[in-house]
């Protein structure tokens, strides 16, 4: 089963700037929390029962920049509407100072609940 979905989120992103300022190299660290907004594909593998093993990705921008995200997880069906998903999703984000681009990559546990009002 394959889907193309709009998703919209916030997430804390730590951006890392390195340069040259009057002869010295710096560093600036910080944790920016950031609304996206992504379109994506995803495949779920139907295999007859209620869990449904599922891969997504997806592109989309934050304000600071573009980004792509990466779902390998799980649907379960607890009911006709309502799914619980589980999986690990991977993130990478890209940001520019002084005309230089950066990049921040981050990896965790994900979940939520679809309802389907169908």
């Amino acid at each position: 089963e394959d889907a193309v979905f709009v998703e919209l989120g916030q997430e804390s992103v730590v951006q890392r700037f390195t340069g040259i300022e009057n002869n010295y190299t710096i560093q600036y660290d910080q944790t920016y929390h950031a609304p996206w907004a992504m379109i994506g594909w995803q495949h779920r593998f139907d295999g007859g029962n209620s869990f449904k093993p599922l891969v997504r990705v997806g592109g989309g921008a934050m304000e600071t920049g573009p980004m792509a995200r990466m779902t390998i997880g799980v649907e379960y069906d607890l009911t006709r509407n309502i799914t619980l998903i589980g999986g690990i999703e991977g993130m990478s984000t890209f940001y520019s100072y002084k005309g230089q681009w950066f990049s921040t990559q981050k990896a965790g546990i994900t979940y939520g609940t679809r309802i389907s009002l169908r």
